[in-house]
This record gives C-alpha cells, structure tokens and sequence, in this order.
C-alpha cells in the first residue's frame, strides 16, 4: 500500500470487496490512520476533522487530495480527475484505471488526470479562480478493500466552494452514454424540438441541447416554425410528433409569442413523450408518486445536489419562488427526500426571514441579483437557477460576486443549474424511449 500523508484520513478493512455504505457498519474496524484532531464514529462512518498545514492547504488550492490503493469504485469516484502532491509523492488517482510507470511522473499524471488537461501543477492552480475550489469538500468515497473516505471543510477561510453543474453534469451524461451503448439498439433514440421564431437565447440553449445529445447517442432535430404561425397550426404541428412513432421525445423551446398559449401547445404533446415534464399527466404523476418524467430542473437540482454529497433530509430549505416549472415540483421532491420547505414569493412579506435560517436556498424569481449577502448566513448553501440577459452577459438571481466569498457553497450562473437541466432531459428522452420500444 501507498504510504499515507500523515494527516490524511482513511478507515481500512480487510474485507477485498467494495464496502457499501449500509455494509460498513457491519464490518470490525481493524485499522485506522490517526489525524492531528479527533474523530467520531456514527454506526456507519468515521468523521474527521482535519486542520491541514498552510503549505498543504497552497498545494490544494485547486488539485483534489486523493487516496490511492489498488482500484477504485468509479461510480462512486464520479467524474472527478485531479492530482495532489505531498512532499514530492503523488498520490493519484485515474478514473480510467490508466497505468503509470512510478508515482514520479507528475507530467504524465497531471496530463492525464488534472480538470484542465495541463502539464503542471503551476497552469493547473493559475486556473483555480476560473473554476473555484475542488469539489471533494465532505464528499464521501468508497475504495475496492476500503470504507469511507470522509474530508471535512479543509477551506473554510477562502472562497466558497463552487457546485460546478458542468462538472456534476458531465458525469450524468458518461452514465447515461454508456448505459445507451450497452444496449446496443437498432433504432436510435430521437427527440424532436419545436422552436417558433429566431430568440437567440433559444437557439443557443437548442444547441448545446443537440451537442450533449449526440454525445450521449442520441438523435435530434429541429422544427424551425416562423414567428408569425398562428396557435391552431403550431397545436397541428406538435401533434405529428407526437403521433410520429420514430419520434421518442418532444420538447417545446419557450418562451412561445405573447399570443400563443403555451398550456395548449404543451397539452397536444403525447405525455409518454413529454420529456420536460410539462403535461398534465406527467404533473399529475409526478404530485400522486406514479411512474413518470420528472420536470427537468428540479431533478436537475436534486442530482446536483446528490452528486456533491450535501444531505437534504433534516434540513431546513427555502425555494424563493414558486412557478410550476421549477418551485412548485422542487419543493415536493425536497419534501419527499425528508426537508422542511418554505417556499416564499411576491407574497411573502420578510423573505430574508426565511432565507437567515436556511441550510439551502434555492433562487428562482428571474430577477438579476435578488439575493443579497445580507440575506443569507456564512453557512448557506446557495442554488441559484436564474439567468437574464442583462449588459451582453448572463447573470443568475443570486449576487455571487458578493456571495462567492461568504457562503459555504454556491452554483455559477450560468454553469450550474442549467446543465444538469440538459442532464435531466436526456435521461427523460432514454427512459421514454426505452418505455415506448417496451426495452428493459
């Protein structure tokens, strides 16, 4: 085995096969590698709390601390591809399980393994303020012949930790790519999106819609209709998608002109091809507990939120704003996963009163900046889904420039809630596409 940093946290079993989490409190504890403060034992994991030295802590500003022994349990590892050094040894890992001749080879490791693809350590950290702090803050990890690996807040003192949604997506869309592969369909998935007239920002989000989309296997196109084409036509059109059997998933781009109803438009989707979630079925579904597709971007925000590991259950959470598409079916599932939820709105008269005592705040009013340091606690957790196109640029609801280095964790914008709402919406377009073609 590799010898260990000696502040480094690990609890070691004999046991050769992947310990799961529920395994764990099963197993004897035969071995653990002390740390310089104390440690506690829940029945099911070890907690450390670990102060790393000022050098240690400069070293991993950007490159994420990692153990390695013998192979790793890659679902567990998700996509995660970073290096560290300590005193001039390289702990690594690969999450392709690639093969280096001696530890020594920071180059080629770094190579292979960094975010950014770079030869050194010193491009690597340069880049640290582009993408924030690592991701593996209280992130558990779980090793071929090992338990848990736990890491406590190591930078409390510097910038809040960054919840890339490109990062979290990234490791959804490789699962859902492989898990397309594997069943090796003679038919391609498709889905079809509608989009009415030339919005740039429509069109924008289309595309990378469509590159994610050929990433993952599966086909798309879109059905270009002019600015002018009255509601009755544009109901027509979207009901021969929908009644097209070569068709697996159909998406309207909104916003739709003033004139048009989007509740009609969305009605004359097929709700077995509703990849959005927007019907009345699927609703209706998604509120009883049935079988169904959830609605993009609150599953979006559960899984960003699964993938970094931050628990729901018992925790307090504040949704500011209450719209059908994000806060009214967030709240559901953060209440299904054991949250206490207040959803505040243009009704509510003391907002912050909510968002000081919150552990999540979720802001979705589109309103450039609404939330305000002032308004939340160093501790919040900060999912900001807004984006308006205000000056030439995107900008979310939350003031992350303000933000950033107060709050525990926060998502960019854009960067963080929008691309796991792409995540989400493929794996709809998959799941309808195995339900239609009856695939297992």
């Amino acid at each position: 085995m590799i010898s260990l940093p000696p502040l480094f946290p690990i609890l070691l079993s004999e046991e050769s096969k992947i310990v799961s989490r529920k395994q764990m409190q099963k197993l004897s504890i035969l071995e653990t590698i002390p740390t310089s403060e104390g440690k506690q034992w829940d029945g099911q994991h070890l907690i450390f709390s670990i102060k790393l030295s000022d050098l240690w802590v400069e070293e991993s500003i950007y490159l994420l601390p990692i153990i390695a022994n013998q192979n790793f349990h890659q679902k567990n590892l998700r996509s995660f591809k970073r290096v560290f050094p300590s005193n001039d040894e390289i702990i690594f890992l690969s999450r392709q399980e690639k093969n280096l001749n001696s530890l020594d080879e920071k180059s080629s490791l770094l190579k292979l393994t960094s975010f950014e693809k770079k030869a050194t350590i010193s491009t690597a950290k340069r880049n640290s303020g582009k993408y924030g702090n690592p991701s593996f803050l209280k992130r558990k990890y779980t090793f071929n012949g090992h338990c848990e690996f736990i890491s406590s807040n190591l930078f409390s003192s510097m910038s809040a930790k960054l919840l890339s949604g490109r990062t979290a997506s990234d490791y959804f869309l490789e699962t859902l790519k492989k898990d397309i592969a594997q069943k090796k369909c003679i038919k391609k998935p498709k889905l079809a999106v509608v989009l009415v007239g030339n919005n740039s920002s429509s069109q924008s989000y289309i595309r990378m819609k469509q590159k994610k989309a050929e990433f993952v296997g599966i086909e798309s196109f879109v059905k270009r209709l002019p600015e002018s084409i009255d509601q009755e036509s544009l109901i027509q059109e979207v009901e021969k998608l929908s009644n097209n059997p070569d068709i697996h998933g159909i998406i309207v781009q909104l916003p739709l002109p003033d004139r048009i109803n989007p509740k009609k438009i969305l009605g004359a989707i097929d709700p077995q091809k509703d990849v959005d979630g927007f019907t009345k079925v699927q609703i209706a579904n998604f509120f009883l507990g049935e079988k169904g597709l959830t609605s993009c971007t609150p599953k979006g925000i559960m899984n960003l939120l699964d993938f970094y590991t931050i628990p729901v259950s018992g925790k307090n959470i504040t949704i500011i704003g209450r719209s059908n598409i994000v806060g009214k079916p967030l709240s559901l599932l953060m209440m299904n996963a054991g949250a206490t939820v207040s959803v505040c709105h243009s009704q509510t008269k003391d907002i912050p009163k909510y968002t000081k005592t919150a552990d999540i705040i979720v802001v979705a009013v589109g309103k450039p900046l609404f939330l305000k340091k002032e308004m939340v606690h160093k501790d919040a957790i900060v999912i900001d889904v807004g984006s308006t196109f205000v000056d030439g640029k995107f900008c979310g609801d939350a003031d992350f420039e303000n933000l950033k280095d107060f709050v525990f964790a926060l998502t960019p914008a854009p960067g963080g809630v929008g691309p796991m709402t792409v995540s989400v919406l493929l794996q709809n377009t998959w799941k309808s596409y195995r339900k239609l073609q009856n695939i297992i």
